[in-house]
C-alpha cells in the first residue's frame, strides 16, 4: 500500500485524484477488517496531510470516500463506525478544511451510535457539526 500511495503522489496534480479514488474500492474489497482499516487510514493520511497531494485533490478524495461509506460499502456496522473514527481522528488536524466531509463523517457516526442506542455519545458526536459556513 505504501509504494502505491508514494507512485500516485507522483503523478501530475490532475492525475492524482482519479489515481487514489480507484484505490478505495480495492481497501474496501479487503478481507481482513485490521488491514482495511490500516490501509483506509494511509490513505486519508496520505491525502488530507500530504502537502504535495494538495487540497483539492484530497477533497475530492475524502468526499468520494465519504459517499462511499455512506452508501453502506462497509456491511459491518462495527467496522464501519471504526473507520468513521479514524478518518475523523485522521482529518482533525486540517478540519477547517474538510469541513463538508467531516460534518458528513458525524452524521454517518451519530447514525452508527444511535443504532448501538448510545444515544449521550450520538449527541456529543453531533454537538460537534459546525453549523456555520465560513467563507
Amino acid at each position: 500500500m505504501d509504494a502505491q500511495l508514494v507512485q500516485i503522489s507522483t503523478l501530475n496534480q490532475k492525475d492524482k485524484g482519479p489515481a487514489f479514488i480507484a484505490l478505495i474500492p480495492e481497501i474496501l474489497s479487503r478481507l481482513d477488517p485490521s488491514s482495511l482499516v490500516a490501509d483506509l487510514h494511509k490513505l486519508v493520511d496520505t491525502v488530507v496531510n500530504q502537502d504535495s497531494v494538495g487540497l483539492v485533490v484530497g477533497r475530492q478524495v475524502l468526499s468520494e470516500l465519504v459517499k462511499i461509506l455512506g452508501e453502506g460499502s462497509v456491511k459491518d456496522a462495527e467496522l464501519r463506525k471504526r473507520v468513521v473514527e479514524d478518518t475523523l481522528t485522521t482529518v482533525q488536524p486540517r478540519i477547517v478544511s474538510y469541513e463538508e466531509q467531516v460534518n458528513t463523517l458525524r452524521f454517518q457516526l451519530a447514525d452508527l451510535l444511535e443504532e448501538e442506542e448510545e444515544w449521550s455519545e450520538s449527541a456529543r458526536v453531533l454537538m460537534g457539526i459546525s453549523l456555520e459556513r465560513r467563507v
